[in-house]
């Protein structure tokens, strides 16, 4: 879960559990991640006219980039197992 604390105008971005808690400041963040500042704050308030590459870019400098992934697999749950044999298109034979 991510989130971001601000503490003496310092803000801190870090991630929940706190064995994968990861300190860092806003333009550090900005920095890694190739964006400008204003793209972060965007990205922190949820702005839809982020584009999905800024996003993963703070991901990968937070180094959370693997838990995107797995929670875009529509096979890690049982509804999306169940889905995914609906859509299996049938056999057709001749």
């Amino acid at each position: 879960m991510p989130m971001s604390i601000s503490i003496n105008g310092t803000r801190r971005h870090y991630w929940w559990p706190p064995a994968e808690r990861i300190f860092i400041k806003a333009d550090e963040l900005a920095e890694r991640a190739g964006i400008s500042r204003s793209t972060l704050q965007k990205i922190e308030r949820g702005d839809s006219g982020v584009s999905i590459g800024a996003v993963l870019s703070v991901m990968q400098a937070l180094g959370q980039l693997d838990h995107i992934a797995e929670a875009l697999d529509p096979l890690s749950t049982d509804l999306g197992r169940l889905r995914s044999t609906e859509s299996l298109p049938k056999r057709v034979r001749r």
